[in-house]
């Protein structure tokens, strides 16, 4: 098989396509503007369950949980649009949603 001039073209042309469209989607992100909270029941004090949300510094983490697993704490701090934090034990969901973006949602 001879590759052609046209081959090498296509493939650089494809790559630059592929660059190009991941530095638009990381350079693309907002701050988000409000936090959406969603649980399980009308409170985050659930019976036994607790969770305890703070805010600060533009930023948001789940400051402690009685869970097991513990990986709503230790996912750390979220403050861009569509970052989430979930508590699943706890039916905790933490949702920043931003301003208008032409994207439908980020994935990670």
């Amino acid at each position: 098989m001879i590759i052609k001039k046209a081959d090498i073209i296509l493939a650089l042309a494809l790559v630059l396509i592929g660059l190009g469209s991941t530095l638009g989607l990381a350079f693309s992100q907002t701050p988000g503007e409000t936090v959406k909270v969603t649980v399980g029941d009308i409170t985050i004090r659930q019976n036994d369950k607790v969770n305890i949300l703070s805010i600060r510094d533009g930023s948001v983490y789940m400051q402690a949980a009685s869970c097991h697993n513990q990986q709503c704490v230790k996912q750390g701090s979220i403050s861009q649009a569509s970052q989430t934090i979930v508590c699943l034990p706890n039916q905790v969901f933490v949702n920043i949603e931003g301003t208008d973006s032409p994207f439908d949602g980020v994935a990670y």
